[in-house]
């Protein structure tokens, strides 16, 4: 089950993109370059096959949980930037983290499955199908702006627990 929010997706579909940083001194190959402004996609970064391996495009949450932890993101930390890194790092990261856990608790005591229902005004246009990579297999349009966000909505339906069946 695809829950909003989870490690995973925000290495997919981080919330942000465009990030600029303003460095007051930057050393590249010892050319001293003042007040330098550096824009880096989170949104490609997290696509890419050299930084997270050949299944980069593919949305699997096992790769949090199998030996691909070890190979990519234990030796290279700054690779995973939904919240940014290092010093200028989201203050507000453990916060999202609590919220998204009692979100996704808070779902699974109250419903059993939750399943995408594309809209006609949320899916892609039909000749993405002929693209490669990601977007041949998108059920929604992945749009972004300050934040990232589905075009049309993100439809979805969903079963209460009180509909099913307990069985002893």
């Amino acid at each position: 089950m695809d829950i909003p929010r989870t490690w995973e997706e925000a290495a997919v579909y981080p919330t942000g993109d465009h990030v600029c940083i303003i460095f007051d001194r930057l050393d590249l190959s010892h050319d001293y370059l003042n007040n330098v402004r550096l824009y880096y996609s989170v949104f490609l970064m997290h696509r890419r096959t050299d930084l997270w391996g050949p299944d980069a495009l593919e949305f699997d949450p096992d790769r949090w949980l199998d030996e691909r932890v070890k190979k990519y993101l234990i030796p290279n930390p700054f690779i995973f930037l939904p919240f940014n890194a290092g010093p200028r790092i989201c203050l507000g990261q453990q916060f999202a983290y609590n919220e998204m856990s009692f979100m996704v608790i808070r779902l699974l005591q109250n419903f059993f499955k939750i399943t995408l229902s594309p809209e006609p005004a949320m899916r892609p246009p039909a000749w993405w199908a002929e693209k490669d990579g990601r977007q041949a297999i998108e059920q929604f349009r992945p749009r972004n702006h300050l934040t990232l966000y589905a075009k049309g909505g993100m439809w979805v339906k969903m079963e209460t627990v009180d509909d099913v069946e307990i069985i002893n």
